[in-house]
């Protein structure tokens, strides 16, 4: 296929481009709606949010930590004027979108496919739960993924790149490598054995670049690994569920079904550009076999992502397959169509059902991979309905206890006590003992109500709604 520069896409090729960024971006946009007003995502609500309304304040954290997609976040903020919880919202949809069309020129350039069937390769993508997941509170890692896939479409195919392109190209793998910590990892990978397999001269300078400013970024970034590192270390193979067991799980139910036609996809692809992130992805989903707790190394993550690398080769063999069963142009649209249905529907159902009553193939095994990936992407760190009442729950103590009170509480709501606690401070607690020993005057539990600490003594309930309580420690 010939090479083609950013702009010049054939008047068909653009109304699919088209197409497939506003299903996308309405795709995505359906459980950001449903959920209104409250934030999905964990990283969201504990991250995202907070970082970007507190970016000054946030701002050493938020430096050692690949900064690059939080601080583009405060930019929009700033230049738009609007609130940095909608721009968080706002920006993850776009990303979204950006990355079907990622897909759509990975399909078109990589695999040779045409503006139809790089078109319905791009819808079968970005329906799949991986994706999704991803896409919930990882917002970084789609964009270092979106950028990863521009940067293999237009870089790695063309061995006669034009000065421009390559500074494009170039340009694309820093904002990769700079975005995110394991993507950047993935990309810095991918190139040294694309180089070492085609001694390409541009491919050396551009792999030697995006080398050079990973290093630096995890360099700046090393803290938050060793305190990864030292979490993972901490954790009792008794009784986390980040274990083997539930590896294995979360990698069988979220590939076993796509791997048959994925094989055939990856068999048939010319290009092996395309095919070296899925390896690396896998052999660090399977990280677990040498490291059964390492926890650090985060391979339930490696999975998500060779799921999403997968999900391409997966669309493309279905695509060789209806071509060798079908001579009928009509017959075989109507089959690519019919093979879309049911994994938008998995992919809908995902993304707008309760989290009380989940339509997902994650729920009945959430016991084992609960610690992965929500049932339903109405989560952020409490479920949609929690939300509301977290935040009476605070605007009370916000309104009847002493400015300068010490709140206690679940770790996992931290973002929620940095947005709505006025003049007070957090910390949270799960030893009640240790709770009461603390040395502070004023000192609140907010629990859920199902944690209910009636009869002790040492607490008296003081406020109380549909979820979460609030005891006065005495």
């Amino acid at each position: 296929m010939h090479a083609q520069s950013f702009s010049k896409f054939n008047k068909n090729g653009r109304n699919y481009i088209l197409l497939i960024i506003v299903i996308a971006v309405v795709f995505r946009s359906l459980p950001e709606l449903i959920a209104y007003p409250y934030p999905i995502g964990y990283d969201v609500i504990n991250y995202y949010i907070p970082f970007n309304t507190n970016f000054d304040k946030s701002w050493n954290m938020i430096s050692n930590q690949f900064p690059l997609y939080i601080s583009l976040l405060h930019l929009v903020t700033i230049f738009t004027m609007l609130g940095p919880e909608l721009v968080v919202r706002i920006v993850s949809i776009l990303v979204f979108g950006i990355f079907s069309i990622s897909v759509y020129q990975t399909s078109r350039r990589l695999l040779s496919l045409s503006v139809t069937d790089s078109f319905l390769l791009a819808l079968f993508v970005i329906f799949q739960v991986p994706i999704l997941r991803t896409s919930w509170d990882l917002h970084r890692d789609m964009l270092a993924l979106t950028t990863l896939l521009f940067a293999f479409a237009y870089g790695l195919n063309n061995k006669n790149m034009s000065n421009r392109t390559f500074v494009s190209v170039i340009a694309l793998c820093i904002i990769s490598v700079m975005t995110d910590r394991m993507i950047g990892a993935l990309l810095t990978a991918s190139l040294v054995i694309y180089c070492i397999v085609w001694k390409n001269r541009k491919c050396i300078i551009l792999t030697t670049v995006s080398s050079i400013i990973f290093l630096i970024a995890l360099f700046q970034g090393s803290n938050e690994i060793i305190h990864n590192l030292h979490f993972s270390t901490g954790l009792n193979p008794n009784t986390s569920t980040y274990n083997p067991a539930n590896l294995l799980v979360l990698f069988l139910v979220t590939n076993l079904l796509l791997i048959p036609t994925g094989i055939i996809g990856f068999l048939k692809a010319g290009y092996i550009s395309l095919k070296i992130p899925l390896i690396v992805s896998l052999i660090c989903s399977f990280s677990w076999v040498l490291m059964p707790f390492e926890s650090g190394i985060l391979p339930d993550r490696w999975t998500f992502f060779f799921s999403i690398f997968l999900a391409i080769f997966v669309g493309y063999g279905f695509i060789i397959l209806i071509d060798s069963v079908s001579k009928s142009q009509r017959r075989k649209e109507i089959l690519r169509f019919s093979y879309l249905i049911p994994f938008f529907l998995i992919g809908l159902f995902f993304a707008i059902s309760s989290s009380d009553n989940a339509l997902s193939f994650y729920a009945p095994i959430h016991e084992y991979v609960g610690q992965f990936s929500p049932m339903t992407m109405q989560y952020n760190s409490i479920s949609i309905p929690e939300s509301k009442s977290i935040t009476l729950a605070l605007d009370w103590i916000n309104h009847n206890t002493p400015i300068g009170s010490n709140i206690f509480g679940n770790k996992h709501w931290r973002g929620w006590m940095d947005l709505e606690l006025k003049d007070r401070s957090y910390v949270y607690f799960y030893n009640l003992t240790k709770l009461i020993s603390f040395s502070s005057p004023d000192k609140y539990w907010l629990t859920r109500n199902n944690e209910s600490l009636s009869g002790n003594k040492n607490v008296s309930l003081l406020y109380n709604n549909q979820f979460f309580s609030v005891y006065k420690l005495n």
